[in-house]
């Protein structure tokens, strides 16, 4: 079924290693790489330069419980891109990991823009595109069409 897309001032302009990427309106981007990669600070520079239209949120060390609740927050906020930094990391267990992704996947269905760094396998293969971060700090743009629902 093809979603459709709302149109949003401009579309994020992704650069890498003097490289542009263009991230349409309602895409489910994931980033990933090994660490060090620069998943992160791509995450970061993308909040900074878009503060009025995302919402960041990193899992950090916090509990399972406290880390959807931040999500939930998050979705209320109204924004139209969410950036997720390794948001099944730090010893979630399956069932925990799946419903953070549960999450994030609504976000995308209600059409919003996500893009998310992950090492997660589960992660990476939601994602409508993938973006994979080389280690010679190329990237490798895997294109649409990896999307599956939970």
């Amino acid at each position: 079924m093809a979603r459709k897309k709302n149109m949003i001032p401009e579309p994020i302009k992704l650069i890498v290693k003097d490289i542009r990427i263009i991230i349409e309106q309602g895409e489910f981007v994931v980033i990933h790489g090994q660490g060090g990669s620069g998943k992160s600070p791509i995450l970061r520079d993308l909040s900074r330069e878009y503060p009025d239209r995302v919402c960041f949120l990193i899992r950090d060390d916090v509990p399972h419980v406290q880390h959807r609740i931040n999500i939930l927050k998050a979705v209320l906020g109204g924004h139209d891109i969410y950036l997720f930094d390794e948001p099944t990391s730090h010893g979630l267990d399956r069932a925990q990991r799946m419903e953070i992704l549960s999450l994030i996947h609504r976000l995308h269905d209600h059409g919003k823009t996500i893009i998310m760094a992950t090492h997660d396998q589960a992660a990476i293969e939601l994602g409508t595109r993938v973006i994979e971060l080389m280690e010679d700090q190329t990237f490798i743009d895997h294109g649409p069409g990896l999307h599956r629902t939970l």
